[in-house]
Order: C-alpha cells, then structure tokens, then sequence
C-alpha cells in the first residue's frame, strides 16, 4: 500500500491503515516541511522492515500495532515545486506473510524525511537499513539487524541478539542482553553493557566496552581498545593504539602496532606489542608477553598457579613480581650491548648460572621456589631482569 499525500483510510490485508488526508506545508527558513502518520495492526507479524534514506528510530512500546511519522523537508523557494516534490514521495506499507515492510521513496534523491516508528516490542526481528542518517533503536526484545550506509548508530534495552553495519559512524551501545556484532568503517565503538559474547571491529576509531558477560573479539585498525570487565575470554587487536584491560575472568590475547598494553587481571594472557610498554598485574595461567621495544612489568596473582610462561623485550627491562607462596622455576636472561647485563633477584634461590660477553654482556641466571614448578621464562635481550618479592598487603 503507497501512501500519498493525499491519501485517506484505507485497509490493506484486513489491517487499517490510516495515512493523513491532510499535512500542512510550512516554511522555515529554505526549507518545506511536512508531516505525515500512519498505522497498522500488526496481529499475526513476527518481523518489521524498515527502509529509509535520512535519519530513522524505532521504539518498542506495548502495543499491537506499528506506528509511523515521517517528517519531510524540502530545499526550496518555490512552493510549488515544494509540492510536487512532496507528492513524489511515498511511504510504502505493505505486508508478506509474517513479516511487515515500512519504505520511503522520494525523487531525485529529494526530499529525505526523518522517520519514527513505534512497533510491538515482543516483535521478533527489527530490521532496519538507511541510505544515510542515524538511527536510534531502543526497547525491543527480539532481534535486531541494522545496516547504514553512513551514520551514527544509538542502541539501548534491546534484549535479543543484535547485528549492526554503519560505513561511517559512531556505534554507541547502552544495554543488550543478547550476543552483538557492530562495524563501523569510520567512528567509535561504546558499548555500556553486553549479555552475550560479541564481536566489535571498526577500521578507524576507538572501541570502549564497559562490561561484556561472553567471549569478546574486538579490532581497530588505528584506535585504542579499553575493556573494563570482562567474564570470559577477550581477544584485541589494533594497528596503532593502546590495548587496556581492566579485568577478565578468562584469557586475553592483545596484539598492538603501535602502543602499550595493559591489564589488571586475567586467567591467562598472550600479549604482543611491536613498539610499547606491556604491564600486567594479578595475572594467572599461561602468560606470553613480548615487546619489540618497551619494558615489560608483571605482577602475579596470588593464590593463583602460573602455568608455563615467557615474558621477553628487544629492547626495554623487566620486571616480575612474584608471590612468596609462588612454586615456580625461573629462567632469566639479561644482555645489554655496551654494558653490563644485570639479573637483580630478591630471591637466594635464584643463582647465576653463567655470563659471557662480546661487545656486551649476557647473564643468565634460574632457581625453584617453594620446591619449583611451572617453568616461567624472563629474557630482557636489550635490558635487564628484575625478580621482586611481592610484599604482604
């Protein structure tokens, strides 16, 4: 069913439709603007289509029916083209089967309206697509799917799993119950609260998530990454950007290009940063860090087994904070050109075991405490090797 500007009641599949017979026209400043509303019950639906050219919300309320208003504006001095432009273009409600399509068309690419809908919230999927604007979704349990061609993204309180696409854009992501995949080509990503596992990738921005209940795989091509809490595993990755982690109960895998990293807890962790810093605190498990250049600073946890671990810079220092109840067996290599390596431990355990130099010095150096245990590797190949007792709290 097309509604015209001029259209009144009319009834599609045994469903009212109710377009405005009348939209008064009025100028503000160079532009036209016009309003028009429709409805339709929606019993029997399972999915809503929405498709747009400018900017579009959907809400879910407690209702039966979708509800529209788009509102038109058109750049012109002459009324009368004003009109004929605003009667080339079309609102189009039809329905197949269980699914509902909601469309703007317009001539020429003008004009564009600013579209808002109101669909059942139980609907199942929401699906919305845009040529160009931001879109705005909030309240819905079901599924939702939303591609722009360029434009910002708002989502909030939707419940059921969530897939969205922008060329160009901010996503900002408030709370989503379900599992979520967001891609923006140019912008940010924020997200507040994820209850699944997600996947978050932008080619030019910086990726911030708050909390996340599933496994997390995020990438930027040229932004930092900050993850606060995490309950599973996290994998990050960025071209040119600082990669931090605040806490999570699994594994995290951070590979930086061009920055540091840091995390502040983990059940494991593999850290690659090919010119940066790495500093890891309350870490567990199996721990792999390596730095092409930068110092390396390990905290780790207590009451908490390390597995077997390597921690190695080209060119920087380390430093390992070790628990006094840690059964661990150390390894250390210390070399530094020009200078003396240096292997400074706080535990007597922990002997050289030999040191030679050309243009340089190495120093190597290994010991068990507390009986030994899971081999953990320290190799400073530019810098010097620093094992420090962890003091009581």
């Amino acid at each position: 069913m097309r509604c015209s500007w001029a259209s009144a009641a009319m009834a599609v599949a045994g469903s009212l439709v109710l377009c405005a017979s009348s939209a008064e026209l009025r100028r503000e400043g160079r532009y036209w603007i016009a309003q028009k509303q429709g409805a339709a019950s929606t019993q029997g639906i399972r999915t809503v289509r929405v498709d747009t050219r400018g900017r579009v919300s959907v809400r879910g309320s407690n209702t039966n029916t979708v509800a529209w208003t788009a509102v038109i504006r058109v750049e012109t001095a002459d009324e009368r083209q004003a009109r004929a432009l605003l009667a080339a273009a079309v609102m189009d409600l039809h329905r197949v089967g269980e699914t509902m399509s909601l469309s703007f068309a317009s001539a020429a690419g003008q004009p564009d309206a600013e579209l808002s809908v109101v669909v059942p919230r139980e609907t199942q999927v929401c699906w919305i697509r845009t040529l160009g604007g931001t879109v705005q979704a909030w309240d819905l349990d079901g599924a939702l799917e939303v591609s722009s061609a360029a434009g910002s993204l708002q989502l909030d309180r939707i419940r059921g799993p969530v897939k969205v696409r922008t060329g160009g854009g901010e996503v900002r992501i408030g709370r989503v119950d379900g599992e979520v995949y967001s891609f923006t080509g140019a912008g940010g990503i924020r997200a507040d609260y994820i209850g699944g596992r997600a996947r978050l990738d932008t080619a030019g921005g910086e990726i911030l998530v708050k909390y996340v209940h599933g496994p997390l795989l995020t990438s930027s091509a040229g932004g930092s990454i900050e993850v606060q809490q995490a309950d599973s595993s996290i994998t990050a990755r960025t071209n040119g950007g600082v990669i931090e982690v605040g806490r999570a109960a699994g594994p995290v895998t951070a590979d930086t290009g061009g920055g540091a990293i840091q995390i502040s807890g983990s059940s494991g962790a593999e850290c690659q940063a090919s010119e940066g810093p790495i500093r890891l605190k309350n870490v567990a498990g199996a721990v792999r860090a390596v730095s092409g250049s930068g110092d390396i600073i390990a905290q780790l946890m207590p009451g908490r087994p390390l597995q077997n671990s390597k921690l190695s810079t080209n060119s920087g220092d380390i430093t390992v904070v070790i628990p006094a109840t840690s059964s661990l067996t150390i390894v250390a290599q210390s070399a530094r050109r020009g200078a003396v390596g240096r292997i400074i431990s706080d535990f007597p355990e922990i002997r050289l075991a030999s040191r030679r130099g050309t243009g340089g010095a190495l120093e190597m150096a290994e010991g068990s405490l507390n009986g030994g245990g899971p081999v953990l590797q320290v190799v400073a190949s530019g810098g010097s090797v620093y094992l420090r007792r962890q003091r009581q709290q």
